[in-house]
């Protein structure tokens, strides 16, 4: 039993002299005590009943010599191990800071990349409103240039129809004047080749000219409702004046055909820049779809990168419960070194009182 106790206490020492530095044990201050040529009553020096080499403890100096020597070897290779324990402690240490250093730098580039992720995708969504509205805009264009295409084709229907029918009204005044022309002297010259009964001029004359007064020229059936007497009455007058409307009708439709040629113009560049404008609707709904594409793409990479900055939050969790724990194992073992230290200390004051 005292044995163990001593071979226990050994074992203390031994540690906390490896751990703490060395200190001297008592053999180590009976050898520094007495030097060749020192008195023998020195202070430092213990009392004959102390020494080891005295006959009170020869029995025990034999045994306890072989003792010491097997506690010895114990003593250095626990020591051993706690220097490498130490050591892999210290490893592990640093290999925790390393990996703290490793996380901070892997957590600040996925920072930086997510925030630029951000202000992409707040660009895109930018770009895709404006997008949306020039589309919007060009829309509203595009129905107001085909309603107005609309409108100008109604004119201009309109209005060559409007053209076709006076033309075909000025041809049948036309007809109706060369009839009027030609019939009244028609019927003028057979009446001058009836042969008259009386004798004398002054009947013939009287004749004439009752004939004349009682001659009203019929014209033909599809004339008698509409036709005016100013055309009976005064046939060159009309012509002129018939004339003077046709030049004027003429110049009219002259008019219209270059307005409907203006129309016809126009029309065409409409045409063109409505084909213009559904090939830039075409175009911006290419990039509105690459532009989706690409918002869809950086959405992914959010995702992923969220993904992996969580499951890098989970191992850091993870790393600094280990660091925790070995804190709290260092912790411990500081606590118990102190305990080794004060017992230590405990067991040299009880071997200088005795």
């Amino acid at each position: 039993m005292n044995q163990n106790m001593n071979l226990d206490f050994i074992q203390k020492q031994m540690e906390e002299i490896e751990v703490f530095g060395t200190q001297p044990t008592q053999i180590d201050k009976l050898d520094r005590c007495w030097q060749p040529g020192d008195h023998l009553h020195h202070s430092n020096l213990p009392s004959q009943s102390f020494y080891p080499y005295s006959p009170h403890y020869a029995h025990m100096h034999t045994n306890c010599s072989s003792d010491w020597e097997i506690f010895e070897a114990v003593k250095i290779q626990e020591l051993e191990e706690v220097k490498a324990r130490a050591a892999q402690m210290e490893k592990t240490m640093r290999w925790w800071s390393d990996c703290t250093a490793n996380w901070r730098e892997k957590w600040s580039k996925v920072r930086g990349e997510r925030n630029k992720a951000r202000e992409e995708a707040r660009q895109l969504g930018i770009k895709l409103d404006s997008v949306i509205k020039e589309l919007s805009v060009l829309k509203k264009i595009n129905q107001d240039l085909v309603s107005e295409k609309e409108n100008l084709e109604n004119g201009t229907a309109w209005k060559t129809e409007c053209s076709c029918s006076e033309i075909s009204y000025i041809k049948k005044d036309q007809n109706v004047l060369t009839f009027l022309e030609t019939e009244p002297l028609k019927d003028l010259n057979k009446i001058t080749k009836i042969p008259g009964a009386e004798d004398t001029k002054k009947d013939v004359n009287k004749d004439q000219r009752n004939e004349n007064k009682k001659f009203t020229p019929k014209p033909p059936d599809f004339f008698s409702n509409g036709l005016h007497s100013t055309y009976l009455e005064e046939p060159k007058t009309s012509l002129g004046t018939t004339a003077k409307t046709t030049e004027s009708d003429l110049i009219h439709v002259s008019v219209l055909n270059l307005h409907l040629a203006e129309m016809k113009k126009i029309l065409q560049k409409e045409r063109e820049m409505n084909v213009f404008l559904e090939q830039e609707i075409e175009k911006m709904e290419n990039e509105l779809f690459l532009w989706k594409w690409k918002y869809e793409e950086l959405k992914q990479t959010k995702l992923e990168s969220l993904k992996q900055l969580e499951r890098m939050q989970c191992e850091n969790a993870a790393e600094w419960g280990k660091r925790e724990q070995l804190e709290a194992e260092k912790q411990s073992l500081e606590e118990e070194t102190r305990k080794l230290k004060m017992q230590v200390k405990e067991i040299q004051e009880l071997l200088e009182m005795k």
